[in-house]
């Protein structure tokens, strides 16, 4: 049987490492229902620095594919370039996450 959500934080992917994610870092850090479990960016070095400059335990990944898995998260902010949103929300809507 699956976890249930409500006993454990909402895990979340953040797609994209960029400017506009480090917005969204900042507000997920503040929640505490909610767990950054994975930062994705093609570039491996722009996940690490946010990882560093948030304090955030996430698994690094360069592929979306294994970053929009549903076994890891349960659901996805894309903070990518908007020309990469329809590739990514076709991979996380297929593994029938939640996408912001």
């Amino acid at each position: 049987m699956p976890e249930e959500i409500g006993s454990r934080p909402i895990r979340v992917a953040i797609i994209g490492c960029g400017r506009v994610a480090r917005r969204h870092v900042a507000r997920f850090r503040q929640d505490p229902r909610v767990e950054i479990a994975v930062l994705c960016d093609p570039d491996r070095a722009n996940a690490e620095r946010l990882a560093r400059e948030f304090g955030v335990d996430a698994r690094i990944e360069t592929d979306e594919s294994r970053a929009l898995r549903r076994e890891v998260v349960d659901f996805a902010v894309l903070a990518s370039p908007t020309t990469v949103h329809h590739r990514q929300a076709m991979v996380g809507l297929t593994e029938g996450l939640d996408l912001l």
